[in-house]
């Protein structure tokens, strides 16, 4: 294990060595591309405009891909390459997890591989190697990942992609047959349960997250059951809108808990961003959906 991370740390330094303030900024922009913030964006473009379906797939998909990522970081619980040696630089902020395996790679690879299956056309399939291999690239010369670390966090991208296309129709019927109230209990509890493996400030995150959304989506389809179609104008609104509204409540919960709880890692802190991500995940899978078809930004779907 020493030999391959001092081998990856020369990988690390090498890409360094062209370090500029230039290079630097690129690609903590292009990282992000891998990163929460920018899934926080993307699913909901392609849900609420472009294929409700789709984009409910790949909000899960990406949890899900999260989840088993962090569960992965706990058990190597292996150091980053700015951790290991002090000669690699880290570029932008320190990070708080374990550095095996990649989650920004594991992500990229899982989500745009998804769309890859789904949009089934070249050119998206030579977008998802791209994305996939710059954000690969930026994790080691940003100092924050060793080489084997975003390769591994490729390859659990795929499986995450080979096992969910093969699980998700299977679970999705037997879902289906479930009363409405029967699915807002699962919806509820089910995210909680996975809280077993591991509880940290990232997995109450996710799990709140998809408890919100899960609930959000049973909730739009028995009340609105909205349509992602619409002119470009109506389809831009509806995305623009629902954006700065899921922005709000992303930041403004954020402000609003921590001036109630300065301490995090603590019992309410836990609880209280649970339930931040939970709203965050309500707003994006239900309520901003039935406000858009209230006020004619969304049609509903045919019956």
């Amino acid at each position: 294990m020493e030999a391959i991370l001092t081998w990856g740390t020369s990988i690390a330094l090498e890409l360094q060595a062209a370090s500029s303030p230039v290079l630097d900024g690129a690609f903590l922009w292009i990282t992000q591309l891998g990163g929460e913030q920018f899934f926080l964006l993307l699913v909901p473009l392609v849900y609420w405009c472009l294929d409700k379906r789709l984009g409910l797939r790949l909000a899960y998909l990406y949890m899900f891909s999260v989840l088993a990522n962090l569960w992965m970081k706990a058990l190597f619980a292996a150091p980053r390459p700015y951790q290991y040696d002090s000669r690699v630089r880290l570029v932008g902020p320190a990070q708080t997890q374990p550095g095996f395996p990649s989650g920004h790679a594991q992500s990229a690879t899982a989500v745009w591989g998804l769309l890859g299956l789904r949009v089934r056309r070249n050119g998206m399939w030579w977008l998802a190697a791209v994305v996939v291999s710059l954000v690969s690239v930026s994790r080691v010369y940003l100092g924050v990942h060793f080489p084997h670390d975003v390769a591994a966090g490729v390859l659990l991208g795929v499986i995450a992609v080979v096992v969910f296309v093969r699980v998700e129709p299977v679970l999705s019927d037997r879902l289906a047959t479930l009363s409405f109230g029967a699915k807002i209990v699962t919806s509820a509890v089910a995210p909680i349960a996975l809280l077993a493996v591991l509880v940290d400030r990232d997995t109450v995150a996710v799990t709140g997250a998809l408890s919100g959304l899960s609930i959000g989506f049973v909730l739009q389809q028995r009340w609105a059951a909205f349509a992602v179609a619409g002119s470009l104008r109506q389809r831009a609104m509806r995305f623009v809108l629902g954006a700065v509204g899921l922005v709000a409540v992303y930041l403004g919960l954020r402000a609003v808990f921590g001036a109630i709880v300065s301490q995090e890692e603590t019992a309410l802190w836990y609880l209280l961003r649970f339930l931040r991500y939970a709203l965050v995940g309500l707003w994006a899978g239900g309520l901003w959906p039935m406000i858009a078809v209230r006020f004619g930004l969304a049609p509903r779907e045919p019956r």
